[in-house]
């Protein structure tokens, strides 16, 4: 479940902060401390993407405005198995998240019924939206080491 590229679908994904649980997808990113965490990108559909860079797909990272955003276009397959988000897509450089992997697995016990596999990304997509992430300066260092 946690190997780095998989999107899984979570019913619902409960939230850190203490938002109400809801649908989610998510991305593994990477695993770290010899696989004790996990980080991953939770992807929204929610478009603060500047007007101007909003018909592209990949990275967009504009330290002059302190921006980072990986947008994915509708209807554009994006794992091995054909999947495509039904919506314009993004993947936040703010919005990544490192998890304790333990803590992660008891919430999440069942396939089926807690997440669902939805297929693993395409690698030149997945390799993207790394180096996006990778590349920015407004993500901390903190998580960049984490995607190493």
């Amino acid at each position: 479940m946690f190997t780095p590229g998989t999107l899984i679908y979570f019913t619902p994904f409960h939230f850190k902060n203490g938002n109400t649980p809801k649908p989610k997808y998510g991305i593994v990113l990477s695993n770290f401390h010899d696989n004790q965490g996990v980080m991953i990108s939770l992807p929204t559909r929610r478009d603060n993407v500047p007007s101007k860079y909003d018909n592209q797909f990949g990275c967009i990272d504009k330290l002059e405005i302190g921006f980072n955003c990986f947008l994915i276009q509708k209807n554009v397959p994006v794992t091995d198995n054909g999947f495509s988000f039904p919506l314009k897509t993004h993947l936040y450089g703010t919005n990544l998240d490192s998890f304790d992997l333990n803590d992660f697995e008891s919430t999440y016990p069942n396939e089926g019924s807690d997440y669902k596999i939805i297929g693993t990304l395409l690698p030149s997509v997945f390799d993207n939206i790394l180096d996006c992430f990778k590349k920015s300066r407004v993500i901390t260092q903190r998580l960049k080491r984490l995607l190493y």
